[in-house]
């Protein structure tokens, strides 16, 4: 069919050269327009059905998956597929053809990878709700596996471009094995101390440890980093003041200016004390975490070496006051 449009267009006083352009266009358009619609079917169709589907059902593991966009980066496999099988089919230049199946297969491969860990973090998240995971934490052991899966991933991928069997690039990997436990050296070592802390329940979630280092305390990765303990969250996990977790509804709240450099800034925290207190929450402490604006903040530290810039507890009674 190809060959009789191109000599439609040659006909019709195009020279063969253009005339091949305006068909391979054609052909790439073609694929294109399929692809689009795949997408839209697959996202538009499909991932809101089963959206839906998942709302109504009783139980909270589908519900994670789609908080956690495990479909919605499923979907995206819908026109890599078809670009890959299609392109056999619907191009006539054997370059074109190679080209949009090795980048089809790379796209999965991508797609793929954003897919199992929007999984493993949806893993996690439904885990955590079980009794056992404040015992026997998995977080340590998902991010190894996601760095492994990650590794896998480029491999083929890197195969793909440079058409060379895997095999070949696994030959050569035993070369690179010491900078790779170099770049994850960290990883490697929480594995190991999260493996050795479980089997002799050493510590637990809540458990507080301090570490000889500077950073050893809360960071955004681990509530617990001298212990390598992360948090099931990024940045941290938390309830809010109507007892949602990682919600919004602050328990106490204050606005900070540019201009508040050097000075104190002050949040009543009276009614989460009084919370503490009639045990309608634990105590596990305060969480600071910005819902609005742009830039960075700093506090001091008790351990600044300014006194008059530390951190201040300032409990108020009747007729009186103490700071700590």
């Amino acid at each position: 069919m190809m060959e009789d449009v191109r000599r439609w267009l040659i006909e019709s006083g195009l020279t063969g050269q253009i005339a091949g352009y305006l068909i391979e266009g054609a052909e790439v358009l073609g694929v294109a327009v399929l692809a689009f619609i795949a997408n839209l079917i697959a996202k538009s169709v499909i991932l809101r059905l089963v959206q839906q589907v998942a709302k109504r059902t009783r139980t909270d593991w589908d519900d994670v998956m789609v908080e956690r966009r495990v479909l919605h980066r499923l979907a995206h496999l819908a026109p890599a597929i078809v670009i890959y099988s299609m392109a056999p089919l619907a191009l006539t230049t054997p370059q074109l053809v190679v080209f949009f199946e090795r980048a089809a297969q790379i796209y999965m491969l991508l797609a793929g990878l954003l897919v199992l860990d929007a999984l493993l973090n949806s893993v996690n998240d439904i885990y955590a709700g079980f009794d056992v995971s404040r015992r026997i934490p998995i977080l340590s052991y998902l991010q190894v596996l996601k760095i492994i899966i990650s590794v896998t991933v480029a491999i083929f991928a890197i195969s793909i471009i440079i058409n060379k069997s895997v095999l070949v690039l696994l030959t050569g990997l035993g070369a690179l094995t010491a900078i790779i436990l170099l770049i994850f050296k960290d990883s490697i070592l929480g594995l190991v101390a999260g493996i050795q802390l479980v089997a002799n329940d050493m510590v637990r979630p809540g458990d507080w440890i301090e570490g000889a280092e500077k950073g050893d305390g809360a960071t955004r990765d681990y509530y617990n980093r001298a212990a390598r303990l992360g948090w099931n969250n990024f940045m941290g996990d938390w309830r809010d003041a109507k007892n949602v977790a990682q919600g919004d509804a602050a328990f106490a709240a204050a606005r900070v200016e540019d201009t508040d450099s050097g000075r104190f800034i002050e949040w009543d925290v009276t009614g989460l004390v009084r919370d503490w207190q009639s045990g309608t929450f634990p105590n596990k402490g305060f969480f600071l975490r910005t819902v609005g604006g742009r830039g960075k903040i700093d506090f001091c530290s008790r351990e600044h070496a300014e006194e008059g810039r530390r951190p201040e507890l300032v409990i108020s009674t009747d007729g009186a006051s103490r700071r700590l």
